[in-house]
């Protein structure tokens, strides 16, 4: 069996028609049928049924299918390790949360591409449950977030450490002090972050330790329908102070009782870490700690 009559199956399984199977891999509609006629009198099977000029999947070729996809995962992870091996990989697919993303996109997509302009960095904001799916799916090579998970099929190394603040512009009434209680943020009004995410979990684990809940205007999704009502508005919100880090008319309030976050590495376990993602990894401990003056937890990868 060779591995272009499995393509040239999951291509027919696909468009579920020779001929567009045939368009897309740009050969000829007797090859593929010719390499399918092979592999069915190879394994004495029907693979598909052919009704009203579709091909739709016998039982036999949904077995087969199974097979197929997971060989040609193989190959290509085997294709992945090789190129690493002789330095020549040069691709990362990594995974951001909105607050982190606020703090290292500017970096990552600036002073990172300029350094190593030979590696193809792929960023992926989306939230905690999504970046867990995706690893998993290894949709993703790596993800930079703050979650919650006990999955033994995942990795956590801290990368960095850090506490949510409460964020409000320049004239809002508290953005004189140094440091607040969670009691007197819970006076003002806020905008959170939906529930599901981490600092909105946190935030709530708070608030039923200190028996108050914060005046919660709005939920949202967005970071920037956060940033822009902290702006422009008198709301505060609950946010990792790197998040507004970069932002010239917010100022990000400690609390009296620090809120501390570690920030992780996350991959899938069993999963290789290629020499250009060990090269991000260091460049963004290095850029943290230029940026921030704070020590990047020692991690091992």
């Amino acid at each position: 069996m060779r591995l272009t009559q499995l393509q040239y199956f999951l291509s027919v399984y696909e468009h579920q028609n020779i001929t567009r199977a045939a368009e897309e891999l740009h050969i000829s509609q007797p090859s593929i049928t010719t390499a399918l006629k092979e592999l069915e009198n190879e394994y004495h099977v029907n693979l598909f049924h052919r009704i009203n000029k579709k091909m739709y999947l016998t039982e036999e070729g949904q077995l087969f299918y199974t097979y197929a996809t997971k060989i040609l995962k193989d190959v290509e992870e085997l294709e992945d390790s090789i190129r690493d091996i002789t330095g020549n990989r040069n691709r990362i697919k990594l995974g951001l949360p909105l607050q982190v993303g606020a703090f290292l996109l500017p970096l990552l997509i600036g002073d990172f591409r300029s350094l190593y302009p030979q590696i193809s960095l792929e960023l992926v904001e989306c939230g905690a449950m999504d970046i867990i799916n995706r690893l998993l799916q290894e949709e993703l090579d790596i993800a930079i977030a703050f979650i919650e998970n006990d999955s033994t099929l995942l990795n956590q190394s801290p990368l960095f450490e850090t506490e949510i603040c409460f964020c409000v512009s320049y004239d809002h009434p508290l953005a004189e002090k140094k440091q607040v209680t969670f009691q007197e943020t819970c006076e003002y009004p806020t905008v959170m972050f939906s529930d599901g995410s981490y600092t909105h979990k946190r935030i709530f684990r708070m608030a039923e330790k200190e028996g108050c809940h914060p005046k919660v205007e709005l939920y949202t999704k967005q970071l920037h329908t956060i940033i822009n009502l902290i702006s422009n508005s008198a709301m505060g919100s609950y946010l990792i102070r790197e998040a507004v880090m970069f932002n010239e008319d917010i100022v990000s309030i400690p609390f009296a009782e620090p809120l501390t976050i570690t920030v992780n590495t996350i991959t899938k376990k069993n999963r290789l870490i290629y020499k250009d993602t060990k090269a991000l990894i260091e460049f963004i401990k290095k850029e943290y700690e230029k940026k921030t003056g704070s020590t990047s937890p020692k991690q091992v990868l």
